[in-house]
């Protein structure tokens, strides 16, 4: 009954804008109506925080969430619980649909109990997060700690309990242990680290950790098999991914068609959590492939290069330049590699004078013809399915699926026609050339910036010191907002086609982490009156705004969540991720697009729109606030 009641209430006195009198919305009606039936729902339960947000689509509309942390003292634990709810349905005089997400129990102290007790409810976790606050942290989880050891950080999972302890000495280490439902198992530790360092807890997560070291930061994760590893360095001007037998640059997203991004040899250095020392990593690419021992790896020198099952055989087939893999047996000027993995690779001899060994490899750019299909008939997964030979399963389109496909090379020509393919650097077999609407020539290598700097160069973009000359805003930031690098964007103010509206951008740091957002305004340029703001980037993620040449939908590129748009209806703007991006809209990660405008300029492929980036008329504007986000 009282639900209904809040529900005819509501009703009554929403406005057909969805507001009342007061500037209420919809979903602050839904959150109280939420809250109202905590206590009858989950009783002995205490709200730390709730929050309303709008994820998916209900019924034509924006599919509104209300998301509530609870937490209670229980025979010496802590125990937390996420409760969520679809509010559309309390609009439509529906009952609620609970959802709850139990975490893991914290054991706590007699003292710790009292303090948590004594505390305001919101005080629990670090703005809502996963991530118990310092006043609450310390007499927590004391099972996981050495003598003389905090808590710096310490997070609370489904699964497991995650952290960061400080030791007597100043120095910082990691612990996690997991959670089976029951009882807690054997607490991994990472040794303790001179390097300073620090958890991003934002991006950190019960699989995934990001570590902040100098200026850059390093992944760690938890791997299908089990143990904690490294997994990647993010140094700022590039990103490098560690795999069992390769470095991946990632920078740009790799490459679906090249091996040339793909960096071979394992580490010199253990990367499970509990050998793993950071202090001697470095932080540039070039740096890390130096350290990696790719004495067991080989590379075919040049495209055309026969393949054989045995020595003087007749050839199997015809590779491309760059096919690599490892050393199985070598007789005399006869060499065997293992192309893809032993359960469904295959293995080839090749002639000693045609392939390059170990470091060599990183000399040789690779040839794998690209090629082209329809991709709304057709997936890779699709033609694999119908057409590679063996197929040892289904592949996939689900990201989370073993099975799906993330590269697909052609690494040789088969004499009768049609290539040999390697699938995820496991699989190889036979595909038609038919499988493909075109083939074409091997895609142009693009290699991550920092790669291409020299020694003296890395070193004063990376200076610590504050010599104007030598700093980043004097020798790298000229380079990287050029129009070249910020194709079809701009950080400045950019007017709509019409001159109607306009977008600015301003950046505040976060009292957290100093990394700051972005916050893109919408103003009527008429008046200068703001009509929305959204924050859709991290300050060093984003790279500008566009809007389009004949609407008022406005683009925005970021490099930790691509290209996307915010679409206008009714007087809003709305994120909408169906909007298809227009040809003349250039993002800096399309590569015929930045090549393009290496070749002609911006003008002349009318990239921007017309009056794209403008002054408003300064008689209407107060104080707009712009700036270029920071990298």
């Amino acid at each position: 009954m009282k639900r209904l009641i809040l529900f005819l209430l509501l009703a009554a006195c929403v406005l057909p804008l969805a507001v009342t009198g007061e500037g209420m919305s919809l979903s602050h009606y839904s959150k109280e109506a939420v809250l109202a039936e905590i206590g009858t729902v989950y009783p002995g339960w205490t709200v730390s925080e709730a929050k309303v947000y709008g994820s998916g689509s209900y019924n034509g509309q924006i599919a509104t969430h209300v998301s509530v942390l609870l937490y209670r003292l229980d025979q010496g634990r802590l125990l937390i619980k996420n409760v969520s709810v679809l509010a559309n349905p309390l609009w439509e005089g529906k009952d609620i649909e609970w959802e709850s997400e139990e975490r893991a129990p914290v054991p706590v102290t007699d003292e710790a109990a009292a303090r948590i007790a004594a505390m305001a409810p919101n005080e629990l976790t670090e703005d809502g997060s996963s991530w118990l606050s310092c006043q609450v942290s310390a007499g927590c989880a004391d099972f996981m700690l050495a003598e003389g050891e905090t808590w710096t950080d310490l997070g609370i999972f489904t699964d497991r309990l995650i952290g960061v302890v400080r030791g007597p000495d100043g120095r910082m280490g990691l612990r996690t242990v997991q959670w089976d439902g029951s009882s807690y198992g054997e607490v991994f530790a990472s040794p303790m680290w001179e390097r300073s360092w620090s958890l991003n807890t934002i991006h950190s997560g019960h699989h995934s950790l990001e570590l902040g070291v100098d200026e850059g930061l390093l992944y760690v994760d938890l791997y299908p098999d089990g143990p904690w590893r490294l997994s990647g360095v993010n140094n700022g001007y590039g990103i490098y991914i560690f795999n069992d037998g390769y470095l991946l640059d990632g920078t740009n997203g790799g490459s679906q068609t090249s091996n040339d991004l793909w960096h071979y040899g394992t580490t010199a250095f253990p990367r499970t959590l509990d050998r793993l020392d950071i202090d001697p990593i470095p932080m540039r690419g070039a740096d890390l492939i130096r350290l990696l021992d790719a004495g067991k790896w080989a590379c075919v020198r040049e495209t055309g290069v026969p393949l054989y099952s045995a020595p003087d055989s007749k050839p199997l087939a015809y590779a491309c330049a760059r096919l690599a893999g490892t050393i199985v047996m070598e007789k005399g000027d006869w060499v065997c590699l293992l192309i893809g993995s032993e359960e469904r690779g295959m293995q080839a001899w090749l002639r000693r004078d045609q392939l390059a060994f170990g470091a060599e490899t990183e000399k040789i750019r690779g040839g794998f013809p690209g090629y082209r299909y329809d991709r709304k008939a057709n997936s890779l997964s699709s033609i694999l399915n119908e057409h590679l030979n063996p197929r040892y399963f289904a592949y996939s389109d689900d990201y989370d699926d073993a099975a799906c496909v993330d590269t697909l090379w052609l690494i040789a020509r088969l004499p009768e026609g049609g290539f040999l393919a390697e699938v995820n650097e496991d699989a190889v077999g036979t595909l038609p050339a038919t499988a493909f609407d075109a083939i074409l020539p091997p895609e142009e290598y693009y290699p991550s910036y920092d790669l291409t700097l020299t020694d003296d160069q890395w070193e004063q973009l990376w200076s610590d010191d504050n010599e104007p000359v030598n700093d980043y805003e004097d020798w790298y930031e000229g380079k990287w907002n050029s129009d070249e690098f910020w194709g079809s964007f701009t950080s400045d103010i950019a007017c709509s086609y019409d001159r109607k509206y306009y977008a600015a951008q301003t950046w505040e740091p976060t009292t957290r982490d100093k990394t700051g957002m972005v916050t893109v305004t919408i103003y009527e340029a008429r008046t200068g009156l703001p009509l929305t703001s959204f924050v859709p980037a991290r300050a060093r993620d984003f790279w500008g705004v566009c809007w389009e040449r004949d609407s008022y939908t406005l683009w925005i590129q970021s490099a930790d969540t691509g290209t996307f748009a915010y679409g206008y209806e009714d007087g809003t703007w709305t994120s909408n991720d169906a909007l298809k991006r227009p040809d003349y809209i250039i993002s800096r990660w399309d590569e015929n697009g930045m090549h393009n405008l290496k070749s002609v300029g911006v003008a002349s492929l009318g990239l921007r729109p017309e009056a794209a980036v403008c002054e408003p008329d300064p008689r209407v504007i107060e104080s707009p606030v712009t700036a270029k986000a920071p990298k």
